[in-house]
């Protein structure tokens, strides 16, 4: 890809037509007051928005709100529960074997490094081990 830079012609507009440079220098005026530098004015900007614009948190709120009607309209909440359901059984053997493992070491710290690490599975749930599924190390395989 080649992109070739040139200076601005003032041909093209970078804002919307109703948004100016002094309009975005009078958002972030109280924070560039307060000693703020203008890379973190202009971040707050995005994230929370202008006036009558929304900013970047409540697009990712409106997004996950969507999800979650989207989610709930096709009914892709079951499969996801039975998933979480057949794993339960899984947790349960992996619990048991991180358990034995500590268990056979006479005090803490003589206990197997391996077993201690993995004991993170026994405080895991269904839905965390589906999203760190790649992260768990596993007693019990």
């Amino acid at each position: 890809m080649h992109i070739r830079y040139s200076a601005w012609t003032g041909t093209t507009e970078p804002f919307a037509s109703d948004v100016t440079a002094q309009g975005l220098l009078d958002e972030m005026a109280d924070d560039l007051l307060d000693g703020g530098d203008v890379s973190a004015a202009l971040q707050r900007l995005l994230r929370g928005g202008m006036s009558g614009r929304a900013g970047l948190d409540d697009l990712r709120r409106r997004v996950a709100d969507a999800r979650d009607r989207e989610l709930s309209r096709m009914g892709l909440d079951g499969p996801a529960q039975q998933l979480a359901e057949a794993l339960e059984p899984i947790l349960e053997r992996e619990r048991a074997a991180v358990d034995q493992a500590l268990g056979d070491a006479s005090d803490a710290s003589a206990a197997d490094p391996d077993a201690r690490r993995t004991s993170r599975v026994t405080e895991a749930t269904p839905e965390s081990l589906l999203k760190n599924r790649s992260q768990m190390p596993f007693e019990s395989a």
